[in-house]
């Protein structure tokens, strides 16, 4: 069994709902709890499982496709876990298996069906708001604090090739070269 890392907090704005995004429902507020128990617990073992991979294609499928990407790329994997290894030194292997994961489930169908809870273009609006979120360059009106986590996640997705599409990598290393 590999060795594990210290666990995460469970941070306010995906366990409190008073501190949760207001445009969620319910449903969706206690969906996203279980999802980022999942990632958590992936970047935890260093691992992914089967297992997590059908429990985070039947809940993600219950979260509005109109934010789908926003949601679970931006406030879960992002914001609540990925910002939290990089506080804590996390190692390169955490990473790795949050990548893993999303590869498994992009663009996979659930079992007898046709439906694909989380796809392409999710993971690709989801990087994208991120990009232009405060702490993440270019935002003008906050210093970039999470860039550096924000580019080496990019980065370990296009490598990996759960980011298809060069287009979005291409621009974020352009932009990142002529702010240098």
């Amino acid at each position: 069994m590999p060795e594990r890392i210290p666990v995460l907090k469970r941070p306010g704005f995906v366990f409190s709902r008073e501190k949760a995004d207001k445009g969620i429902t319910n449903e969706e507020f206690d969906v996203g709890r279980g999802l980022f128990s999942i990632v958590a617990d992936v970047a935890e073992r260093k691992a992914v499982t089967e297992q997590h991979v059908a429990k985070f294609m039947n809940l993600a499928i219950r979260i509005k496709h109109e934010y789908r990407g926003d949601y679970i790329v931006g406030v879960l994997i992002f914001c609540g876990v990925l910002c939290q290894l990089k506080l804590i030194g996390r190692d390169r292997r955490c990473l790795d298996a949050i990548v893993a994961l999303l590869k498994f489930v992009i663009d996979r169908p659930l079992p007898g069906s046709q439906l694909k809870p989380f796809t392409q273009t999710d993971l690709v609006n989801g990087l994208s708001t991120l990009y232009d979120s405060p702490g993440i360059w270019p935002s003008t009106h906050h210093p970039p604090s999470f860039d550096t986590c924000f580019h080496d996640f990019v980065a370990a997705l296009y490598k990996s090739e759960v980011l298809k599409d060069p287009a979005f990598f291409v621009c974020l290393m352009r932009d990142l070269l002529e702010s240098s």
